[in-house]
């Protein structure tokens, strides 16, 4: 299963839009596709606007999928609870019904140290990697595509570095954007990087789709 993580170092540079377009042309072209949104501050892709398609929305979602992580100390094997079947080849896993009130009410009651504990414990990308092995055999998954928080943040780090997505990152047009800095650094480490433009042109998304497939 290739796995893609999409990085931004700011928000809103377009990148739920980009995901979506990703997936629904990777579909099309026969592969299964799931696509998980981690973004739990600012979830977007559960926005049935963005995927040209309609589809009823799970009630559950991936917060709802980390809180009881949370509660049970445990990793549900039972993905499908919470997923939304798009179509016949794409599977999204939402972060959220944002916005709401009841979403960020709960939000606040999730303890991001239970994945990212002070004491140097692993639990988070424990997690990550169970997400992995679930989605590509209970899923089927050709292409996982993975929409990471804004920033360098520890969820956007446990995806590239330590569960070995490939990032791509989608360089912003507003002042004081550190996306390229960002970038040679992840090249000095060694690691396969890619810097896609916030317009996009068609060229350039054919390329990429390419990259993806």
């Amino acid at each position: 299963m290739k796995t893609i993580a999409f990085c931004s170092y700011f928000g809103n540079p377009g990148k739920a839009s980009l995901i979506a377009l990703c997936a629904k042309q990777l579909a099309e072209t026969g592969k299964k596709v799931f696509i998980l949104d981690t973004d739990l501050q600012a979830p977007s892709l559960q926005c049935q606007q963005l995927h040209g398609a309609e589809f009823k929305l799970s009630s559950r979602n991936f917060l709802d999928y980390l809180l009881g992580f949370q509660e049970t100390g445990q990793a549900s094997d039972r993905l499908e609870w919470y997923c939304t079947k798009m179509d016949a080849n794409r599977t999204l896993l939402a972060a959220g019904d944002a916005p709401s009130e009841d979403y960020f009410a709960k939000l606040l009651t999730f303890d991001w140290g239970l994945l990212f504990p002070i004491d140097g414990q692993r639990s988070g990308i424990l997690l990550f990697l169970h997400l992995l092995k679930v989605i590509e055999k209970d899923f089927s998954a050709d292409v996982l595509l993975i929409n990471n928080p804004a920033g360098v943040t520890q969820v956007s780090c446990a995806w590239t570095v330590d569960c070995g997505a490939m990032p791509i990152w989608l360089r912003g047009d507003a002042e004081g954007d550190a996306t390229d800095v960002i970038v040679e650094g992840f090249r000095k480490s060694g690691r396969d990087v890619l810097i896609v433009e916030r317009d996009i042109s068609f060229e350039e998304s054919d390329s990429l789709m390419c990259k993806l497939g």
